[in-house]
């Protein structure tokens, strides 16, 4: 999931994973993207130094999701990326194939998958693609309070509801239904800032968020604050 200038890491929401095998969620562990590589990273409590569990992403990743097959001859859900100015898939034989379908937008590379969807973020303009599958993205909706400067991220949940966190004036969590409208919004605290870099996933009533090491903060009923730590 790339943020302005230069992707460094990106965390994604789903499960311990067997090589070569479909994420199984729900779980304790969280993934990083970084480079061609995909890592894993124990949580709740925050575990040891993530262990590299995929080293083949195409060249020049763009993003790391989870999401349907789409009738793809991959496991379901499986790895999404874009490269190219297309999404990827990684397959039934362990390795990544072009779907053809283009992001739309070659800023298009903060990725989430969840609700029969995956969702781009252009984090400058504020702009939401979403796929299907079929064809190309479509722009669904054009954030305008959003854009302005990263780090930004996205994650998607299983109804295709869409997180975008961005930890640079002011720094917040908005939370989007799938049709593009603000349902709730948080007020981040603590969330260290870069340039570039960073990603986030939500695991239970955790927000996991890396730049500069790994931070959590916990998403407290009736409070619109999340304190990293």
């Amino acid at each position: 999931m790339k943020k302005a200038f230069l992707s460094l890491f990106a965390f994604i929401l789903f499960s311990s994973m067997v090589f070569g095998q479909a994420p199984n969620c729900p779980s304790n562990s969280i993934f990083i993207h970084s480079g061609s590589q995909i890592w894993q990273q124990s949580v709740n409590p925050l575990g040891p130094a993530a262990t590299m569990v995929l080293g083949t992403m195409p060249a020049g990743s763009g993003g790391l999701a989870v999401g349907p097959a789409f009738g793809f001859p991959a496991p379901n859900p499986t790895w999404w990326t874009t490269s190219g100015g297309n999404f990827w898939y990684l397959n039934n034989t362990n390795t990544w194939s072009n779907s053809g379908h283009s992001a739309s937008n070659a800023a298009a590379v903060n990725i989430g998958g969840g609700g029969g969807f995956i969702y781009n973020l252009v984090g400058g303009s504020g702009q939401v693609y979403r796929y299907n599958g079929t064809g190309a993205a479509i722009l669904l909706v054009t954030i305008g309070t959003f854009g302005g400067g990263g780090p930004y991220d996205m994650v998607v949940d299983g109804n295709g509801n869409f997180y975008l966190l961005k930890t640079n004036g002011p720094q917040v969590m908005q939370v989007y239904n799938s049709a593009g409208v603000l349902i709730c919004s948080y007020n981040l605290v603590n969330a260290p800032v870069s340039s570039a870099g960073g990603g986030f996933a939500i695991v239970n009533n955790k927000v996991y968020y890396t730049n500069a090491g790994a931070h959590q903060g916990n998403i407290i009923p009736g409070n619109s604050t999340i304190t990293f730590t």
